[in-house]
């Protein structure tokens, strides 16, 4: 049979396959991996398909083409796993770069290839942990989707029997997709800090009300550890993070340890945060977990001062230099929260293209916070820094300001362009 012209050879020479997930198939030596992502990307400089296949060949490489295109002798189409699409995609496996090369499948998380054909359930032992998945790791993939069982990344955000965990609307937060890899998964939302999940989406904060001494008999000392000097050894439930998607609320116990709940559910004292937003609360407990205690963390520029998370008192300008540590790579100037290095692109990303006549990507703040603004890191010759741009320093002076009370000419002088009654008329540049 004829291979129809759209259809694509996926030489190695042409293009290295990406990685392959823990859940894709093993590959021997000299093997590499193709995958429907990569036919739907269009590689080897195609055009990408509406309805993109995949075939493997037994006398040359895999290949992508559309599924109006005809096979030719000895091509294999590479189906989705046959024991449920929503487990899995087709894939192909060069032998090497000259083939042949054979279908195989990859797996969603919490599954595994067996016999290139059905992805079987990974086994675990019971109290498996909840493997949590974000959309900002998905990078090029796009999307964050949930199956019935499992989380996965895709280039189609309507692939056949999954579920889009979207990122909330307003930005200030992650989709997020959980799931125990066997039986269940769920998408969620978490929010930014000073933000709360409300319908789907991440809105500011309500402050809360601060809670009462935990302890029902007046102690002048807040520590709930009956020791007033509780063993600061941070237990395994130390960092609020710890807490899953689905119970949020970190809370402690004086008579035992941390714990997370839903939020408004706590079955101890709340680990609230401070009221300006600018921090969050935290539990911690000693290394025999029968005392537990909750803190204030604040923010980078933010120091702890009577139970709340004030701004530290610095007048600084950064660049763009100080913002490299993965993923805070956006300097951003943020009102009323100074110069901060942000995990993701906002409105006030300091974008260094901004800036003409000089170099951009710098970023002020004075001391009070109440001026944070993007800046010039520096202005070229007769420029100065102004927002951020840098704009002319000349001063232009036109002849058609001058009149018949200062004179009709317009004269240089040591102070600038000045008017005069004398003299020939001119234009003059200050």
């Amino acid at each position: 049979m004829r291979l129809p012209l759209p259809f694509l050879t996926i030489a190695l020479s042409a293009f290295l396959s990406s990685s392959v997930s823990a859940e894709g198939p093993a590959l021997a030596p000299g093997e590499t991996y193709i995958g429907m992502n990569d036919c739907a990307a269009g590689t080897s400089g195609g055009s990408p398909s509406a309805n993109p296949v995949l075939v493997a060949s037994a006398s040359g490489p895999c290949k992508c083409g559309d599924s109006s295109d005809a096979l030719a002798a000895g091509d294999t189409l590479c189906t989705p796993p046959s024991n449920g699409a929503s487990l899995g995609q087709a894939g192909c496996i060069n032998k090497s770069a000259n083939g042949p090369s054979r279908c195989t499948v990859n797996c969603v998380e919490g599954y595994q290839p067996k016999d290139d054909k059905s992805c079987n359930v990974v086994a675990a032992a019971d109290g498996v942990p909840t493997i949590t998945k974000s959309d900002d790791t998905c990078r090029d993939q796009q999307y964050l989707l949930k199956t019935d069982k499992g989380c996965m990344c895709n280039y189609n955000a309507n692939y056949p029997g999954t579920t889009q965990c979207k990122k909330p609307a307003s930005g200030n937060g992650n989709g997020v997709c959980s799931t125990n890899g066997i039986s269940w998964a769920t998408c969620s939302v978490v929010c930014k800090t000073g933000f709360e999940e409300k319908n789907g989406d991440c809105v500011a904060a309500v402050t809360p009300t601060p809670n009462p001494n935990p302890n029902p008999n007046p102690n002048p000392n807040p520590n709930p550890n009956p020791n007033p000097n509780p063993n600061p050894t941070p237990s395994t439930m130390d960092q609020v993070s710890t807490c899953p998607p689905h119970l949020p609320a970190a809370f402690s116990n004086p008579t035992g340890s941390c714990g997370c709940a839903a939020v408004g559910k706590t079955k101890g004292v709340a680990c609230v945060k401070p009221a300006s937003g600018h921090g969050v609360g935290k539990c911690r407990s000693n290394a025999a977990k029968t005392a537990s205690e909750c803190y204030i963390e604040c923010d980078t520029d933010y120091k702890l001062e009577n139970g709340d998370c004030v701004p530290e008192a610095v007048e600084k300008t950064l660049s763009i230099d100080d913002c490299t540590e993965d993923p805070n790579f956006w300097l951003s100037a943020v009102p009323g929260g100074g110069c901060k290095c942000l995990s993701s692109q906002t409105a006030q990303w300091c974008d260094p293209a901004r800036t003409t006549n000089g170099e951009g990507g710098g970023c002020y703040q004075n001391a009070a916070l109440t001026d944070v603004h993007c800046a010039p890191i520096s202005c070229d010759p007769n420029f100065t820094p102004q927002g951020d741009q840098c704009v002319s320093s000349d001063k232009i002076t036109l002849i058609s300001t001058c009149t018949a009370a200062t004179g009709l000419n317009l004269l240089p002088s040591a102070s600038g362009c000045t008017c005069s009654p004398r003299g020939s008329a001119t234009a003059c540049c200050a």
